[in-house]
């Protein structure tokens, strides 16, 4: 709650929501500083689901945990499931659960944003690989690869993706998204940016 809270500050979808909101609403109310009002009513704006989870998490006491391990057990994570993450967040984060489940770290398939050629090189990796599931754990570059992946077939590239666009996408594997940073929307879009 508290990682959503602050993405809403920074999104790409509530800046400039929020923005023309509090724009609009100041020059309608009028005055001779309406402009300068509208900066007070972006930031409180900003800050109000900041305070509404501080004031949850007073109410609740912290007692409002879930955790990767408790969803890998309701979920049954395992053989069938495939982990899309870094490296450097599997080593101290997922490994020590031995959920038993294939992996995949993005950063042996090149750095920086998704590419063409790196969503193929991982395609290419996954042929032969059979899994159910895709769980998605990182940033906007993990996320978005997930969502190609999981309307990929066993043979397609990313050019052939690109084809079938218009006629529309449909899914293969179900997505499940576990982001670790906040404001880059990608977790909230089915928009993949390569």
């Amino acid at each position: 709650l508290a990682f959503d809270s602050g993405g809403v500050t920074t999104g790409p979808i509530t800046v400039p929501f929020i923005m023309a909101l509090c724009v609009g609403v100041a020059l309608n109310t009028g005055g001779r500083r309406a402009k300068e009002n509208s900066f007070g009513l972006i930031a409180l704006c900003s800050i109000g689901p900041m305070l509404a989870v501080m004031i949850l998490s007073l109410a609740t006491k912290g007692n409002l945990t879930y955790t990767l391990a408790d969803y890998s057990i309701e979920a049954n994570l395992g053989a069938n499931d495939l982990i899309l993450t870094n490296e450097y967040i599997y080593e101290p984060a997922i490994s020590k659960l031995d959920l038993g489940c294939q992996t995949l770290f993005q950063e042996k398939y090149g750095a920086g944003e998704p590419t063409d050629v790196m969503v193929d090189a991982i395609l290419d990796e996954l042929r032969g690989k059979n899994y159910d599931r895709i769980i998605a754990v990182g940033g906007g570059t993990i996320i978005d690869i997930a969502k190609v992946l999981a309307v990929a077939t066993a043979e397609d590239k990313v050019d052939d993706l690109y084809d079938r666009m218009p006629d529309g996408l449909t899914k293969v594997h179900p997505l499940v998204i576990v982001p670790t940073t906040c404001g880059t929307g990608s977790e909230v879009t089915n928009i993949s940016i390569i």
